[in-house]
C-alpha cells in the first residue's frame, strides 16, 4: 500500500489468527482523521491522502482489525494488545 500524508508514509500490519493490528505514520494523525476522514494541512498530494485515509478508515472498521494505531495520536496511551 502506497500511503501517502506529510510524506510518503509508513504502515505496518501486525497479525495473528486472522486479526491484525493496523499501525500507521502521515496516512493519517489520529483516529479522528480516518473516522471524519480528515486530511492533514500540509500533504504531497491531497487527493493520495484522501485516498490514504479511505483505505485507513476501510481496514480500521474491518471486524478483524482489532485496533488501529496512528503514531502521531496524543490520546493513546501505552497498552497491551493481545491478538
Amino acid at each position: 500500500m502506497y500511503m501517502t500524508g506529510v510524506s510518503v508514509g509508513i504502515l505496518t500490519i501486525v497479525g495473528s489468527r486472522g486479526k491484525y493490528v493496523l499501525l500507521f505514520a502521515d496516512g493519517g494523525y489520529a483516529t479522528k482523521s480516518w473516522k471524519e476522514m480528515i486530511t492533514s494541512g500540509i500533504t504531497l498530494d491531497k487527493k493520495l491522502q484522501r485516498q490514504s485515509l479511505q483505505w485507513i478508515r476501510e481496514q480500521s472498521m474491518s471486524l478483524d482489525c482489532v485496533e488501529s494505531l496512528a503514531t502521531h495520536d496524543t490520546d493513546i496511551q501505552p497498552h497491551v494488545i493481545e491478538l
